[in-house]
């Protein structure tokens, strides 16, 4: 599992990701945390989060977060955006 809290500038690029951690809701996970993760890029994964977990959950992101061209598969949701009270952009393209 990625576990993106507390970050900026981060891009995660060609990974295979297979499972989410057994107490994991998403094999990638994007949150707030204390404070702001912005500007975050997924592009050209393989995902396989696993039947009872999300492949990328977005949780109340303070900035731009741009999600493209992921294969994602085997999971009860593949992308899934928990806003919260955040109104951030969250681009989503080619997945």
């Amino acid at each position: 599992t990625f576990n993106i809290k507390n970050s900026d500038n981060i891009r995660i690029e060609g990974f295979t990701i297979t499972g989410a951690s057994s107490n994991s809701v998403a094999a990638v996970i994007i949150d707030k945390g204390k404070d702001a993760s912005s500007f975050i890029t997924l592009i050209g994964n393989k995902i396989n989060a696993g039947v009872n977990s999300s492949g990328i959950l977005v949780k109340n992101a303070n900035s731009t977060i741009n999600i493209q061209n992921n294969e994602i598969f085997g999971s009860a949701n593949g992308i899934e955006i928990d806003r919260g009270s955040v109104s951030v952009p969250v681009n989503i393209s080619g997945n």
